[in-house]
């Protein structure tokens, strides 16, 4: 599971995030969790998008190999 989130979203607050990784983790699901601390609800600043797409690509290319 691939996790983003903005450490200062007012709309989703980090804790929640954090929650949804603890449990996972707990659960023994492999967890990858990328936390923006300057960032507000979505990336919109392009240092965010550009570490959120390529955390997705990353996490693409590890998880859903063919073969």
């Amino acid at each position: 599971m691939l996790v983003l989130h903005s450490a200062i979203d007012t709309n989703v607050p980090v804790v929640e995030a954090e929650q949804v990784v603890a449990s996972l983790k707990g659960r023994g699901v492999s967890v990858e969790y990328v936390l923006s601390t300057d960032e507000g609800h979505g990336f919109r600043e392009a240092p965010h998008r550009v570490r959120s797409s390529t955390s997705f690509v990353r996490w693409f290319t590890q998880h859903l190999k063919s073969g």
